[in-house]
């Protein structure tokens, strides 16, 4: 059986890291089976999450895993039979949300004083559980120091990214206009693509699920949970995919 290295669930929400929610939302789609446990980033190929074992390889990057996953196991939901169009249009989503959206949604979390209050107990619980004994004792008592550190870091790389070099005003103003695309896209299409789900759902389910999901409070959340259509096709994919448990297998 396939294992997914993850950060791990906070209150109803499977992960807060949307490209572990994509996969694992994948894995379901597609009736792979599979485990979940908590993943130490450093000790993974490429240094991030998620990551599977398949049968002794692993593998990192969603994008990569679906890839190698959809080569072994037939295309199972049937994305060569879609049109040249919609091929083309779900990449274009697909670069919306991982790259526009994302990047709007970490600098939100780590910018914000209040938001990095809720982050913080949850980056140092991740830390202690995936670290070596004599690290989990020392942990809590260095987080003061640390923590501050590794906030001032991820700023850095959102102000070397682009994003962190606008005001914040305008970066709420840039996530609002790319979820207004998403809305206008999805209209009252039941999914993204049409009347079937596609891999494009799973993206977009955990893009949506994650930036609207507490502790979290911005603007951008609070928009886009009056966004009726939106909210109404996460819960739609919600109760179909994930209704039954967040803790383990598809089937």
């Amino acid at each position: 059986m396939i294992t997914v290295y993850k950060y791990g669930p906070v209150g109803r929400t499977p992960d807060l890291s949307p490209f572990v929610l994509k996969l694992e939302t994948w894995l379901r789609m597609a009736g792979i089976p599979y485990t979940g446990a908590l993943g130490g980033r450093a000790m993974m190929p490429k240094g991030k999450l998620p990551v599977i074992d398949d049968d002794g390889q692993r593998i990192a990057d969603s994008s990569l895993i679906i890839r190698h996953l959809e080569r072994k196991h037939g295309d199972p939901l049937g994305e060569a039979q879609r049109s040249p169009q919609d091929r083309a249009m779900a990449v274009a989503m697909k670069a919306l949300f991982e790259t526009h959206l994302y990047f709007t949604a970490v600098h939100l979390r780590w910018s914000s004083d209040a938001n990095f209050e809720h982050l913080k107990p949850l980056l140092l619980d991740y830390a202690v559980q995936t670290s070596r004994p004599l690290a989990r004792t020392l942990l809590p008592r260095l987080a003061p120091l640390l923590m501050p550190a590794i906030r001032k870091k991820t700023l850095a790389q959102l102000h070397a990214q682009g994003i962190g070099r606008h005001q914040p005003q305008e970066i709420v103003q840039i996530a609002l206009e790319g979820w207004q695309a998403v809305a206008d896209f999805l209209g009252d299409k039941p999914y993204m693509l049409g009347d079937t789900p596609s891999g494009l759902d799973a993206i977009a389910f955990a893009f949506i699920h994650t930036a609207s999901a507490p502790p979290f409070e911005h603007p951008v959340r609070e928009q886009l949970q009056r966004m009726p259509n939106v909210m109404a096709y996460h819960d739609r994919m919600w109760q179909r995919y994930w209704a039954g448990g967040t803790a383990a297998a598809a089937g």
